[in-house]
C-alpha cells in the first residue's frame, strides 16, 4: 500500500496523530467498559490502574497483582471453567509451581520456603489472569500498553525530579520507593509497551478477529 493511502487509512481510523490515537484508544477502553458487567467493569479498571499503583509502592503493587490473581481463581471456579488449563505454558508453570513446592519442602528452612515458595502462584495467576480474561480484548489491552507508557513517563519525571533536587546518592537513586531500587519498575513494566507494540505491529499484518471479554 503506498505511504499517502496508508496514512488516510491511519487518519480515517484515528490514529492519524498522537493525540488521536491516545483519543481513540481511551475511547475504545471506554466502549469495551460499558458493555461489562459493574463487577467486571470495576475490576479491569483496577487492572489497568496497575502501572500508577506500582509508582506509589511496591507492596501496593503486590497487592494490586495478588487481588487480580485471586479473582481470577474465584472466578473460574465459580464458572467452572477448565479450557485455559489445556494451555501447554500453563501447564508448564503448574508444574513448575511444582517443583518448587517439592525442592522447598526438602530444603534446610522447609517452613520459610515452602511459604515462599506457595505464594510464587500468584505472579503466573496473574499471567494467565490478563491472557484469559483481563486482556482478550484488544481495546482493553491498547489502553494497559497506554497506561504503562504513561507510567514510564511519569517515573522518568520522577526520577529527573529527585536529580535536580537531591542528586544521586551514592552513584543511586531512591524515588519514589525510598531505596535504591527504582529500577524495578523497568523490568517489570518498561519491557511491556515494547513487547504489545511489537505484537500489535505484527498483528496488523494479519487479520485478528474481534475479542470480545471473557466474562461479561
Amino acid at each position: 500500500m503506498p505511504v499517502s493511502e496508508r496514512q488516510a487509512a491511519a487518519a480515517a481510523s484515528g490514529y492519524g496523530s498522537l493525540t488521536g490515537s491516545f483519543g481513540k484508544i481511551w475511547r475504545d477502553a471506554g466502549q469495551a467498559l460499558a458493555a461489562l458487567s459493574r463487577g467486571q467493569r470495576i475490576l479491569h479498571i483496577f487492572w489497568l490502574l496497575g502501572p500508577f499503583i506500582l509508582l506509589i509502592e511496591r507492596s501496593p503493587a503486590d497487592a494490586w497483582l495478588t487481588l487480580l490473581a485471586l479473582a481470577f481463581v474465584v472466578q473460574v471456579l465459580w464458572r467452572r471453567d477448565t479450557g485455559w488449563l489445556k494451555v501447554f505454558w500453563v501447564r508448564a508453570g503448574f508444574a513448575f509451581w511444582g517443583v518448587c513446592l517439592l525442592s522447598a519442602a526438602v530444603s534446610s528452612d522447609p517452613a520459610y520456603a515452602l511459604g515462599e515458595a506457595f505464594v510464587w502462584i500468584r505472579f503466573p495467576l496473574f499471567a494467565m489472569a490478563s491472557v484469559f480474561w483481563l486482556g482478550r480484548d484488544r481495546r482493553l489491552l491498547y489502553a494497559m500498553l497506554l497506561s504503562t507508557a504513561l507510567g514510564l513517563v511519569m517515573m522518568c519525571g520522577i526520577l529527573t525530579a529527585e536529580i535536580l533536587i537531591e542528586g544521586q546518592k551514592d552513584g543511586r537513586l531512591s524515588w519514589p520507593y525510598g531505596d535504591l531500587v527504582p529500577g524495578n519498575f523497568w523490568p517489570r513494566w518498561g519491557c511491556l509497551p515494547l513487547r504489545l507494540w511489537l505484537r500489535w505491529r505484527y498483528l496488523q499484518k494479519k487479520r485478528w478477529p474481534a475479542c470480545p471479554g471473557y466474562w461479561r
